[in-house]
């Protein structure tokens, strides 16, 4: 990833300007960082963009490892007072983030909330609209396309993904509780799953996959969640996104997330 412009990126978001908006519930924000290092200049652009870019003011979920540095989560409250925060166990490494991920958060989180926003420190909102995209296309999950097929192995069939990318997602809360029941069901994760191919090629043999692969294998091929098409997913977001589409802002082909910058 080319942090330089992803350094850009993020300068750039922060010169919106934010309007007072009211709170609402139907949408919130989900942040996870476990590894203890999280600092408010590595989230503060993701946070400002869910602000700029909402029509509502939405809770954030910030969950953050219990050895974090305190003084850094309470700049991050001072500046965006609706966020709640829980502090979780360290995930120091994917492997234990992406248990987490497949498992934890989407059964904390109130279900007052219909659609939960996933985000992380490479990526985020750029444009507004993006809830009327969500609800219009009734999706129960939505994420930007993968640049490879996705093949999940597992003790039953499971299709192959390429719409599934889970680092900017929106996620209906409900079908993801459905498909972590499911899952639980038939062992859990690590009886369930058994490794992953890219592009027809064996990567992982093995139950620790990425989160979004284990749960949009399941969702997208048992009904879970609905169908979704990969010119959809672009529309939704980019992985990458390249510097001159970002800066484009009158670009219809300009998505209303992005995450990582690779060109």
């Amino acid at each position: 990833m080319d942090l330089g412009k992803l350094k850009l990126i993020k300068k750039d978001i922060l010169k919106e300007s934010l309007i007072p908006k009211e709170k609402n519930d139907q949408f919130c924000v989900l942040y996870v960082d476990g590894t203890g290092n999280l600092t408010f200049e590595e989230a503060d652009a993701t946070f400002w963009g869910a602000k700029v870019f909402s029509r509502f003011d939405y809770t954030t979920y910030l969950f953050v490892s219990l050895s974090n540095d305190a003084r850094e989560i309470k700049k991050i409250i001072d500046k965006y007072p609706n966020t709640k925060v829980h502090s979780i166990p360290p995930l120091k490494n994917a492997l234990t983030y992406n248990e987490w991920m497949a498992n934890a958060p989407w059964f904390l989180i109130p279900p007052k909330h219909e659609f939960c926003y996933a985000t992380q420190s490479d990526g985020g909102l750029i444009a507004k609209g993006w809830e009327d995209y969500v609800i219009e296309g009734d999706w129960d999950y939505i994420g930007s396309p993968w640049r490879s097929d996705i093949e999940v192995l597992a003790v039953e069939k499971l299709n192959t993904l390429r719409v599934a990318n889970g680092g900017i997602s929106v996620r209906r809360l409900k079908s993801v509780k459905k498909i972590v029941e499911y899952i639980n069901s038939k062992g859990g994760q690590h009886n369930y799953f058994k490794g992953i191919k890219i592009d027809g090629e064996i990567k992982q043999q093995n139950s620790w996959l990425a989160e979004d692969a284990m749960l949009c294998s399941v969702g997208f091929t048992k009904g879970f969640f609905k169908e979704l098409k990969e010119e959809d997913a672009r529309k939704f977001g980019h992985e990458p996104i390249e510097l001159s589409l970002f800066m484009d802002k009158n670009n219809p082909a300009r998505p209303y997330l992005m995450h990582k910058i690779d060109c």
